[in-house]
């Protein structure tokens, strides 16, 4: 499968943007009845992500999943969970913080 790995190596400027409307689906997770999940992002907090997903709302713990997530623009991403267990206003600071200290070490842009 094609996508963009999310962690502590891997590019941070798919996640500036808003994730709330695009589809998601559990990859991995600590606990078993999460994987295979898929439905849509309705809802996001500092440590759950709400999907809605044919069988109703599911509220996951970011800390403990692994999630595929398709942009709006078409992107497929893979997010380890705990990565971005921040408030969604504080995720987009934080990271674009951290893109632009990569780039004035001089590690190649994001």
């Amino acid at each position: 499968m094609d996508y963009i790995h999310y962690g502590a190596d891997f590019p941070v400027l798919p996640l500036l943007g808003e994730i709330i409307g695009c589809r998601a689906r559990v990859v991995g997770a600590t606990h078993p009845g999460y994987v295979g999940l898929e439905g849509t992002i309705v809802d996001e907090t500092k440590n759950l992500l709400v999907l809605e997903t044919p069988t109703g709302i599911k509220k996951l713990p970011k800390g403990d999943i692994v999630v595929e997530i398709r942009l709006s623009n078409g992107e497929l991403i893979c997010v380890d969970g705990a990565t971005i267990t921040v408030r969604p206003e504080d995720r987009t600071k934080k990271l674009w913080r951290k893109s632009h200290a990569l780039n004035s070490r001089g590690r190649p842009g994001y």
